[in-house]
């Protein structure tokens, strides 16, 4: 009774399937932001790594990563998605959607993160590091205390584009099953037949989450470029 053309001829029809709709759309809304929060944040963890041995090309390693960072960025997600939910279970790991989705975009986004640490420590110059080990600093010292917090300045814009992106991607994430806003969306729309009106909807909520994020990451450059940092 809550869902078809029935629903706005009964009493109080109308308002039961406005609040059905926005409670599908926010609980999956929330699993996109799971899912987003969860690789962002792994793959940034990965990504800080990645980057070093991009920016450093220790022997044999930096050919590994460099290949996987290649592979990764020059393959569609969507095939990565398909690979991991649908190959894992041939391999003896059954994954459920939202692990697979997690696993998936953790190491798409670790691969472009990487690119991006990289360019930041690349931008930090040789003499802070001839700096930091003149003042008796070890070698992880020096790149912690020293380079890495340089290179996260110079790295952080274009590291919100990449969070930008990744949280735009995740609607990829209902080709596999999972729960997020697209997936409810479809849902709703298959006994509405509305679908300008929810596709419109799910539009406006990922622009009230990016669009915060691509300003903020503008004002963040035009700092670093004020106080004569460069990303180059």
């Amino acid at each position: 009774k809550w869902f078809g053309p029935e629903a706005g001829r009964e009493g109080g029809g109308e308002a039961i399937l406005t609040a059905t709709a926005a409670e599908m759309l926010l609980k999956g809304f929330g699993v996109t932001l799971l899912v987003a929060g969860s690789s962002i944040l792994l793959g940034f963890i990965l990504a800080i790594p990645g980057g070093w041995i991009l920016n450093n090309r220790p022997p044999l390693i930096y050919h590994l990563v460099r290949s996987f960072n290649d592979f990764i960025r020059g393959t569609p997600l969507l095939i990565q998605l398909f690979f991991v939910y649908f190959g894992a279970p041939q391999l003896g790991l059954v994954l459920s959607p939202i692990q697979a989705a997690i696993f998936t975009l953790t190491v798409n986004t670790s691969a472009y993160m990487a690119e991006v640490v990289r360019s930041g420590l690349m931008a930090v110059g040789p003499g802070q590091r001839k700096a930091g080990i003149a003042l008796g600093l070890s070698g992880l010292q020096v790149f912690r205390f020293v380079v890495w917090p340089q290179a996260f300045r110079i790295a952080l814009p274009p590291l919100m584009n990449t969070v930008v992106a990744l949280i735009k991607d995740t609607a990829l994430i209902a080709m596999i099953s999972v729960g997020e806003v697209i997936r409810e969306a479809q849902s709703l729309i298959s006994v509405t037949y509305d679908p300008m009106k929810y596709y419109f909807i799910v539009a406006v909520m990922f622009f009230l989450v990016t669009f915060p994020l691509m300003k903020l990451a503008g004002k963040i450059e035009k700092n670093i470029r004020e106080r004569g940092y460069s990303n180059a």
